[in-house]
């Protein structure tokens, strides 16, 4: 499986407040990823996710984006 690094976006919280710095994020509740219940915060897992995508487009930057739906996700064996 090929993996890609994920860049911190800036992203304004909103006109009064400085940028904020982080990564891309998702949730999953424990029906979605039973694994969870057993993991730590802080510590980094590896999950597999099957996706379709929803829609491209171009941003404000000339940036592809995609958006998709998560389907099924699980922890890397």
């Amino acid at each position: 499986m090929k993996m890609h690094n994920m860049k911190k976006m800036d992203m304004p919280m909103s006109v009064d407040m400085p940028m904020m710095v982080h990564y891309p994020t998702v949730r999953f509740t424990e029906d979605e990823l039973p694994e969870i219940k057993d993991w730590v915060v802080g510590e980094e897992y590896d999950i597999v996710l099957k996706v379709k995508q929803r829609e491209v487009y171009l941003d404000p930057n000339d940036k592809m984006v995609a958006t998709f739906d998560i389907l099924k996700g699980g922890e890397k064996e």
